[in-house]
């Protein structure tokens, strides 16, 4: 099945899981998520710089400078948008089910991880002091959400992996009409005038090629 014979809510779901790529790679690349209030200095992740887009003035963030909780915050956020590019991308190479959508979910869960112990650590500890929050962690905080709500839509929008084909072709419909419909003489009882020469001929000539005893049930009435 082509993606674009999916339904309009996977597909907005897909674009939302895209957008929350993009979202979480801006964060992960502009030295914006705290401003030093003293010297105006911005830092990211990274990198800190004296101001936005003059990178001739910016420096490393050494791994040794905040703490392990840093090192975890800049580890989940980096592998977290590997992920959701990779899932992402097989999104749109398999048939459509709920599981691409919890996939999205729990991404989008991981996602949410550093921004939260970030914001913790900015509040609780030494980190955020004479320190404000800027707009690179607002956009950080954007990406699981979007990634949440592709979710859902995914999971609202599709089938179960048992019946994830849609639509189905001739032969998938007709083993699903075999499998739903076996014979039995109790079949004869849903009919208002048992073992009519109708009904007899409808189901001979429905189970003639598919069951090798009809003949055997048949000839009982």
């Amino acid at each position: 099945m082509q993606f674009h014979e999916r339904k309009f809510a996977y597909k907005f779901g897909v674009f939302m899981c895209i957008f929350s790529i993009l979202v979480g790679v801006l964060a992960l690349c502009f030295p914006t998520w705290k401003i030093d209030n003293n010297t105006g200095r911005i830092y990211g992740l990274f990198q800190h710089c004296g101001q936005l887009f003059q990178f001739s003035n910016c420096s490393l963030i050494h791994s040794n400078t905040n703490g392990v909780w840093f090192e975890v915050v800049r580890g989940v956020e980096l592998v977290s948008v590997i992920i959701m590019f990779l899932d992402v991308f097989f999104l749109c190479k398999r048939n459509p089910c709920r599981i691409e959508g919890f996939d999205a979910f729990f991404i989008g869960l991981l996602l949410a991880v550093g921004p939260a112990v970030y914001g913790y650590y900015f509040n609780f500890s030494d980190f955020g002091i004479n320190a404000s929050l800027s707009w690179g962690f607002i956009v950080a905080c954007f990406s699981p959400g979007l990634a949440i709500v592709g979710s859902f839509c995914m999971c609202g929008s599709e089938y179960t992996p048992v019946t994830r084909v849609e639509p189905f072709d001739g032969e998938s419909m007709e083993r699903r009409r075999e499998k739903k419909k076996t014979f039995s003489p109790k079949d004869w009882d849903k009919f208002p005038d048992s073992g009519s020469h109708v009904e007899k001929d409808y189901y001979n000539d429905y189970y003639r090629n598919h069951d090798p005893y009809v003949d055997d049930y048949l000839h009982k009435y």
